[in-house]
């Protein structure tokens, strides 16, 4: 879920007859959750309506969500499923405070709709109260032996407290969540789907699997007659992040992730998902360790990526490691250069403190973190996402401008022999942090001046 606002206009003194109305970058492809939130909440599913906060003089703010997060099965009780859910309003300027706020004490609802394997459904609702921290725990008993996918919506009632959801009144998100294996066929687009105009009808057949992905699963997949071939590529649901440098005669290499499996006669074997690199122009799917890859090197050849509370670094020879926090867990690799001098990526700075940006400088499996943040403020958060051979790294820093705006700004830092620590004069706005992208000095001062002005007149009212 993401929010845009374009930047304020300054308006001169006068009278004005009507505005011109800004506009947003619609979201229209799916987000993925934070991995981690400030209070440790976790969030998973889908976010699918909000409601609006108001201080009673109609002005917004903040936006108060439901989210369900860590659901968790044991065999306690005859099978319990045990599903936390937040309530929480991410605050707004306008309201005086910014940040996550947990709201308690208010009754959240849960439903759940199991689809049997003989087609019968199984569907129950519960209600809780949040505690202090936001989060409401349901407790789902009795599932042991059921087989099939748990549709989980979980609301705030927020138009007529009548215990049911509303889809165009209730602040609601939704999870599914599978309960022993469960495997899905898919085909898109549909075939038989009259829009669909191709004269070959072509159509991508897809196999999705639950359970365990540490055994193969064979899936029996019959085709009748000659109206479908069976494609050669058993490669699926795959995704690019990062692509190294050519050197001489070697093609260049793409990382990323995906989810393969080997044909047998007309079974196709879905092993698991995992990491992997695709040597152009063959596109071969070559699997390395379960993590998204986001970065490659050329020479060495090196993959990077998260992988749990660690910065993983694969080699394609030789042994594979975690690069050491700056403190503690949790840390994460996203960029690399071509020679692997340098990754970057983000770590914590203390057990309570946040995460920063992190250049690891160093070659074989020898590197040492360092804070590309420097002497900026501890409590600025931030993540590094690339890095040149001149020892640059770019990324977004959490500012507060002295006397003025805050909020999630780019970064680049100065060339050198090592990695550069950022300089930054929040008074003034002249440093390696970037309002808008290549600009820096004038364009970050404006920006504080701005926000300072709207503040003034905020406060006079």
């Amino acid at each position: 879920m993401a929010y845009d606002v374009t930047s304020p206009t300054l308006l001169t003194s006068g009278t004005y007859n009507s505005f011109t109305e800004s506009s947003a970058t619609d979201y229209t492809g799916w987000k993925s959750a934070h991995s981690t939130t400030p209070s440790g909440f976790q969030p998973a599913g889908r976010l699918e309506r909000v409601l609006l906060v108001t201080n009673g003089s109609a002005r917004l703010t903040s936006v108060r969500e439901v989210q369900i997060g860590q659901t968790t099965y044991t065999t306690n009780n005859n099978g319990t499923l045990t599903v936390v859910a937040r309530l929480a309003d991410q605050r707004l300027a306008a309201g005086g405070a910014t940040g996550t706020l947990a709201v308690s004490n208010q009754t959240l609802r849960l439903t759940n709709q199991i689809v049997l394997p003989n087609g019968s459904t199984q569907s129950g609702a519960w209600s809780a109260t949040t505690t202090t921290d936001g989060t409401a725990t349901f407790a789902l008993t009795n599932l042991a032996g059921v087989h099939g996918v748990c549709r989980l919506a979980a609301w705030l009632d927020g138009g007529i407290a009548n215990s049911m959801l509303d889809r165009d009144q209730d602040a609601w998100a939704t999870h599914s969540y599978a309960l022993g294996t469960t495997v899905e066929l898919t085909a898109s687009p549909d075939v038989g789907d009259d829009k669909n105009s191709a004269a070959s009808k072509r159509a991508r057949i897809r196999v999705t699997r639950t359970g365990p992905t540490n055994s193969s699963l064979v899936v029996n997949l019959t085709i009748h007659g000659n109206i479908v071939f069976r494609p050669t590529d058993t490669t699926a649901d795959s995704q690019a992040y990062a692509i190294n440098e050519i050197t001489g005669s070697t093609q260049p290499k793409v990382a990323g992730y995906g989810t393969y499996g080997t044909w047998g006669g007309t079974n196709v074997t879905w092993s698991s998902s995992s990491g992997a690199y695709w040597p152009l122009p063959g596109l071969a799917f070559t699997p390395l360790e379960n993590l998204i890859y986001a970065g490659i090197s050329t020479d060495p050849l090196y993959a990077v990526g998260p992988m749990g509370s660690n910065a993983r670094v694969t080699r394609l020879s030789g042994t594979d490691f975690n690069l050491p926090h700056l403190a503690v867990s949790p840390s994460a690799a996203y960029g690399i250069v071509s020679n692997a001098s340098v990754i970057v990526g983000s770590s914590k700075n203390h057990s309570t403190g946040n995460l920063r940006p992190v250049a690891w400088e160093g070659s074989g499996t020898t590197y040492t973190a360092k804070d590309v943040g420097g002497s900026l403020a501890a409590t600025w958060a931030g993540e590094a996402y690339g890095a040149n051979l001149e020892n640059q790294v770019v990324g977004q820093f959490y500012v507060l401008y002295t006397g003025g705006w805050s909020g999630a700004a780019a970064f680049r830092s100065k060339s050198g022999t090592t990695v550069q620590h950022l300089a930054f004069n929040s008074a003034t706005g002249v440093g390696d942090i970037l309002y808008a992208p290549g600009v820096s000095g004038t364009g970050n001062l404006t920006a504080q001046t701005v926000a300072a002005w709207i503040t003034t007149i905020k406060n006079t009212h």
